[in-house]
């Protein structure tokens, strides 16, 4: 079996054979997502909001914004009044929360925090070729 590969706007990107999400940006020869047996390298952030919407991905920014709304800088830190970016690729993303007005909890691994019309809780778990979806370690 060979990976699915397709154009993505000309980034590329390989999918999940089970399941057809996106499994990195850029052409890898994985063949499956986390979910359905396959390994990740490096990190998986896992954000749900509070009314049940969840999105996971590769990774994580932290945007900053001018007084006109215009982008103004990135950081890999949460802090207030900066937003979080999920899989941030080439002006594309997969989600993007509105500002942070608080951080209710910060660990290595989880962060919850409120933003101007939700609250959030994000998972940060590491996954290298040993691990598996339910072992998670701090970083």
């Amino acid at each position: 079996m060979k990976p699915i590969h397709k154009f993505n706007g000309g980034n590329g990107a390989t999918l999940c054979h089970k399941c057809n999400i996106i499994i990195s940006i850029g052409l890898t020869d994985d063949l499956y997502c986390i979910e359905h047996g396959g390994m990740k390298r490096g990190f998986k952030y896992y954000i749900t909001r509070h009314d049940g919407l969840s999105k996971r991905g590769n990774d994580i920014q932290w945007a900053e914004w001018n007084e006109d709304s215009s982008f103004k800088a990135r950081f890999d830190t949460i802090a207030v009044g900066r937003s979080m970016v999920l899989d941030f690729n080439m002006g594309n993303f997969k989600w993007m929360t509105t500002q942070v007005t608080e951080i209710l909890e910060s660990t290595a691994t989880y962060i919850k925090f409120k933003t101007k019309n939700s609250e959030y809780e994000l998972y940060i778990i590491e996954h290298d070729s040993k691990t598996t979806d339910r072992d998670t370690t701090t970083t």
